[in-house]
């Protein structure tokens, strides 16, 4: 698996003329899922080595307070 820079990849497509055909759409929906699936698994690393640090404990209240937090930020810092 590799990261690629959606901007990057969203220009590519449109100055190939692709991003409005059904491959553009796919492909870019893709390395979306990618990139997010990524950023998932690096947070879950991190978070992991830093329990280990601190004791185990530590990952558990890191693992339940993720969403926790992202539901704050999607219901209340985005609509401000």
């Amino acid at each position: 698996m590799g990261m690629m820079a959606l901007p990057v990849l969203g220009a590519l497509l449109t100055e190939m003329g692709l991003l409005g055909r059904r491959i553009g759409h796919l492909a870019l929906g893709i390395a979306g899922i990618n990139d997010a699936t990524l950023w998932i698994v690096l947070a879950l690393l991190l978070t992991a080595v830093a329990g280990q640090s601190v004791g185990g404990p530590g990952v558990l209240a890191s693992l339940l307070f993720v969403p926790a937090y992202l539901l704050v930020m999607a219901r209340v810092a985005r609509p401000v």
